[in-house]
């Protein structure tokens, strides 16, 4: 059973890192502030490989803005410069899992599209800290399982408030026991789409509106 907790970031990954577990990066490649994309295929291209997630997905004629999946490690300066800012720039999410990267991005691309309530497919950003933030803790076990899939770990960065009103970043994880993989692995089959309920998005736009005037109630 997944479980969502908060974490302390540097040792979780230490922790994943020595027990054999892979870690990737999820790269935001879309809006207003792409630094964190742009930093890493200006600087860091010769050392990372990144894949657009958008390849070979019904999305790839947009592949231009497409989240970037990076193979990473706890030495990388990038993985440094992306935990102290990437939160504010909703950079993207971090990943932990012991399959290997073809098997994660085949069930990262399995999730690009959701459906709605209307049978009508819809974009599904849960690359997006602030998308995956909110669906999480509105939906069930089964849902929690659909999306880790051969994920040991989904990471992504949460503002809270803080002392006297001020707000801090701290790290939220949906994660599972670490497994070997069998034989016979599952994740080689395409998954059952991602359902979303009208229950799911009544919470979203709750959730969303609840922090909207938490924020304002700071401010003001």
């Amino acid at each position: 059973m997944p479980l969502l907790d908060y974490i302390y970031l540097d040792e979780a990954l230490q922790y994943y890192a020595q027990e054999g577990a892979r870690l990737f990066l999820l790269v935001e490649g879309a809006g207003s502030n792409p630094t964190a994309k742009n930093l890493l295929l200006q600087q860091y291209s010769d050392e990372l490989l990144a894949v657009p997630l958008y390849l070979d997905t019904d999305y790839e004629p947009v592949v231009n803005v497409s989240p970037l999946f990076v193979p990473i490690n706890t030495d990388s300066e990038y993985l440094r410069w992306f935990i102290a800012n990437g939160p504010e720039q909703n950079a993207g999410i971090l990943l932990a899992t012991v399959y290997p990267p073809q098997v994660v991005l085949s069930h990262l691309r399995g999730m690009v599209e959701v459906r709605l309530p209307d049978y009508n497919y819809a974009s599904f950003r849960y690359h997006d800290p602030r998308v995956v933030g909110r669906y999480v803790p509105a939906v069930g076990e089964q849902e929690q399982e659909r999306l880790l899939g051969p994920l040991t770990a989904m990471i992504w960065p949460v503002r809270l408030s803080g002392p006297e009103g001020h707000e801090v970043w701290q790290w939220r994880a949906l994660h599972a026991p670490l497994t070997i993989p069998d034989d016979d692995n599952p994740y080689l089959e395409p998954q059952p789409v991602i359902d979303i309920t009208d229950e799911q998005l009544a919470a979203f736009e709750q959730d969303y509106y609840s922090k909207l005037a938490g924020r304002l109630h700071t401010m003001f």
